[in-house]
């Protein structure tokens, strides 16, 4: 996510570690911190590592703290659905 999401959900990143990392378009500097929580339709996960990337985005991706702990499911050649592993 970037930093006016964090802004508009009132996350507090002034004691996030920060950090850099590689993206597609080089290298970003980048705030690495937990979320208490991280909700996706009704699936609620607790404790989830994030990064804040310096600059916006279009949209916040669901990054394999997120999805290592869904169980993927694919229906049709259109649709995806998660569940809660654990």
């Amino acid at each position: 996510m970037g930093r006016s999401d964090v802004r508009r959900l009132g996350i507090d990143i002034s004691r996030a570690q920060k950090g850099t990392t590689h993206t597609a378009n080089g290298i970003a500097n980048v705030w690495l911190l937990t979320l208490d929580s991280v909700t996706v339709g009704n699936i609620k996960l607790a404790g989830v590592p994030a990064t804040v990337h310096e600059t916006d985005m279009s949209e916040v991706l669901l990054g394999m703290s997120v999805l290592k702990r869904m169980e993927m499911v694919y229906e049709g050649s259109n649709r995806l659905r998660l569940r809660k592993k654990y």
